[in-house]
């Protein structure tokens, strides 16, 4: 999946289910905003997109099922 500012959150969660992790980590919300945007989901919170980008660099993602994030 490629992480784009306005990639809804609900679909990031659908795709990458422990970006749920990196979200509760960081403290940004995802109740009821799963039709808002990442780039607005990490505004609301206070934090970087770029921090939230980075974090998920983290994510182990042999275990997620996935090649990679790509940016």
């Amino acid at each position: 999946m490629k992480l784009d500012p306005e990639t809804p959150l609900g679909d990031l969660l659908a795709a990458i289910p422990s970006s749920s992790q990196v979200l509760r980590r960081l403290g940004i919300a995802t109740d009821g905003s799963k039709e808002k945007s990442l780039h607005q989901a990490c505004q609301d919170s206070g934090i970087a997109l770029e921090d939230f980008l980075r974090a998920m660099d983290e994510v182990d993602w042999e275990e997620e099922g996935h090649s990679g994030a790509k940016k």
